[in-house]
């Protein structure tokens, strides 16, 4: 498959493919030592390597939306996989085993071709909270829709809630989703501060 995602992680690349996530150590210089024993360093005309890291060779993500980023790892949904991962750029955890699997075994029902993106309608997204360091997995596609917390301190499933934000952000450590409702073929946008 393609590459869904980049991320920037600790001076390298995480690439989520839609079955597949790969580290790329980004090199522009190549440190070598003279003759008095310092490091000097050289340009290189590769910047990639040709052999990357592979962090997992079967899950990954098809939905860009549903990878986020926090100050310890990078989570994903995998909906062909039915799984919820996590890795910090060494180890690949699969968090969905804890506890919800048949959860997710039960109420994803999507093919690989299912892709539509519909804002208010369908969309697969992953929102992280700062200030509670909750990791929230949100799906919409036709009539489903859950939302499920992950608490990063206590490392666990800790809620389903029963809002299905559509957008979010962090700011001034408040965190703010926004929802879209669709009234009358008018769209109306709801912003709700958490």
């Amino acid at each position: 498959g393609s590459i869904v995602k980049l991320i920037e992680w600790d001076a390298r690349l995480i690439a989520i493919m839609e079955h597949r996530i790969f580290q790329i150590p980004v090199n522009e210089r190549a440190m070598m030592t003279n003759a008095n024993g310092e490091n000097v360093y050289i340009n290189t005309e590769t910047v990639l390597p040709k052999n990357p890291k592979i962090i997992s060779n079967t899950f990954g993500s098809i939905w860009p939306d549903s990878v986020v980023k926090t100050p310890n790892y990078i989570y994903g949904i995998d909906t062909i996989g039915k799984k919820i991962w996590r890795t910090n750029g060494q180890k690949f955890e699969l968090i969905s085993d804890m506890k919800i699997q048949k959860f997710l075994n039960d109420n994803i029902n999507l093919r690989e071709s299912d892709k539509d993106v519909t804002i208010g309608k369908n969309f697969i997204k992953a929102h992280y909270n700062a200030f509670k360091q909750d990791v929230m997995f949100v799906f919409k596609y036709s009539s489903d829709e859950w939302n499920l917390c992950w608490n990063e301190l206590l490392n666990k499933w800790i809620t389903k809630y029963t809002w299905i934000p559509e957008f979010s952000e962090n700011i001034n450590n408040i965190f703010y989703t926004f929802a879209n409702k669709e009234i009358l073929n008018n769209t109306e946008c709801y912003l709700y501060k958490h």
